[in-house]
């Protein structure tokens, strides 16, 4: 499928210089993100080594010239499932369970080169909007979908966390311990276990957190999605097979009452919100302040197919406008301002990266975005941070770099020696066989997640 992309730290320094406004993704004391102006960037080995005005670029083996232009950290995608790039636009009137039964699931046989090439797509999706690190939640269908997809993420370049979720999988040990051996090998890669919730999963659930105990990896859920997801007693099951006691990140966390959020809050969980994809299949809408005024840390994820596309500039703009449509008030957390943070920085902080990525300080990984306003889309504005969620698109995306290394320039993504239109035809074989499926017996229930 063309040639790799090595993940080892690269060795180029980088000036980048005279830039017009840099965002380094660390709050302020009122909670706006820290801009700065007229600064210059040093980066050697794929770390920032300096930041400061007029930086000497002689050291540098390449020079950027940042004059005009805005740098921010890369966007954190907390929550994807990359492989469903194969799926966008499946189900478009479905609500869950209806496009669970007719899109998801029937996909449950997906051979290792259909796995790869999904997930390249994808990759090659998230870098152009300006994404540096992304945690799939592998459904791992069967071991082609799992073993192609890591494939395909550590070809990428990009920094990436993979989820295992061990779905009818005979030797759940076995493989998590191989894949995470894998991911252990590569420094851009991280790894979690992966389930969901439910009282007809309570020994399924139980073996995933010993699992995730002897590991000593993280535990990654869907959690409070549907209004349905009540009668499956998510709460009492996860308490009872002591799923709190693990380092957790809950994903979607709508439909929770006041007990539940001192729960997640004792029990330090983390949030992956999702805007765009709860729209998409009707789940409602998460109580975003709430959950923030408790002291929860919140970032934003995509979803995979449901979100169908990988445009991080809509996904933050639907947080804003959401919350503000539901409150009927232009004073909700978070704005336009504070949404930029809830993409960078504290996306970081939910996948534990934050001592890695997520802010442009001295010593953090040289994972960063140079978006030119010089457009009709950006040129005027009053808002400077703003503007990103509000006016920016991918198109604006000039540079994406991740561990020092280049992977979208000059507004064109560094493609390997492979061909687009082969991989995309790939990808449309995939998706012919898999569109006559259907699933007969639509699913209402939490059993089509037994193992």
């Amino acid at each position: 499928m063309g040639l790799l992309l090595s993940n080892t730290a690269f060795s180029q320094s980088v000036l980048i210089k005279n830039i017009q406004t840099l965002i380094t993704g660390q709050p302020t004391a009122d909670r706006k993100a820290e801009v700065l102006h007229n600064q210059d960037i040093f980066i050697e080995d794929g770390k920032i080594k300096a930041i400061g005005s007029n930086l000497n670029s002689g050291a540098a083996d390449k020079v950027i010239d940042a004059t005009g232009k805005i740098v921010q950290p890369g966007f954190v995608d907390t929550h994807d499932h990359l492989w469903q790039v194969t799926i966008r636009g499946c189900g478009n009137n479905q609500e869950l369970f209806d496009w669970l039964s007719d899109c998801d699931i029937v996909q449950q046989d997906i051979t290792h080169e259909e796995g790869f090439a999904a997930v390249r797509l994808a990759t090659y999706d998230l870098i152009n909007t300006g994404i540096t690190t992304v945690m799939d939640w592998n459904h791992s269908f069967s071991e082609g979908q799992a073993y192609g997809g890591l494939e395909a993420l550590q070809q990428s370049g990009l920094r990436y966390v993979f989820g295992f979720y061990p779905n009818n999988n005979t030797d759940l040990e076995t493989n998590a311990y191989k894949i995470k051996g894998m991911v252990d090998e590569d420094p851009l890669g991280s790894f979690m276990i992966c389930g969901h919730p439910a009282n007809l999963l309570k020994n399924s659930m139980a073996d995933l957190v010993q699992l995730s105990r002897k590991m000593d990896v993280p535990l990654n859920f869907h959690y409070a999605e549907s209004a349905l997801d009540k009668k499956h007693e998510q709460t009492k099951t996860m308490l009872e097979t002591e799923v709190f006691s693990r380092p957790l990140i809950l994903n979607h966390v709508i439909h929770v009452d006041d007990d539940e959020i001192k729960n997640m809050v004792d029990y330090k969980a983390r949030i992956s919100h999702n805007p765009l994809s709860n729209m998409r299949l009707a789940t409602g809408i998460m109580p975003l302040e709430k959950l923030s005024n408790a002291g929860l840390v919140i970032g934003l994820g995509l979803d995979g197919g449901t979100n169908d596309s990988a445009d991080f500039f809509s996904l933050m703009k639907t947080t804003v406008g959401l919350q503000r449509a539901l409150h009927e008030s232009a004073l909700i957390y978070p704005n336009y301002n504070e949404v930029v943070l809830l993409a960078t920085s504290e996306g970081a902080k939910v996948l534990g990266l934050n001592q890695l990525t997520g802010t442009l300080e001295k010593g953090k990984a040289a994972d960063l975005i140079i978006i030119d306003p010089r457009s009709t889309n950006m040129a005027v504005n009053f808002d400077e941070v703003a503007q990103i969620p509000m006016n920016a698109t991918p198109a604006n995306i000039e540079l994406v770099m991740v561990q020092g290394k280049i992977l979208k320039e000059d507004g064109k993504i560094i493609y390997t020696n492979e061909s687009l239109d082969e991989l995309i035809a790939k990808n449309k074989m995939t998706v012919d066989r898999f569109k006559s499926r259907t699933i007969k017996n639509k699913v209402k229930e939490l059993d089509v997640f037994t193992p």
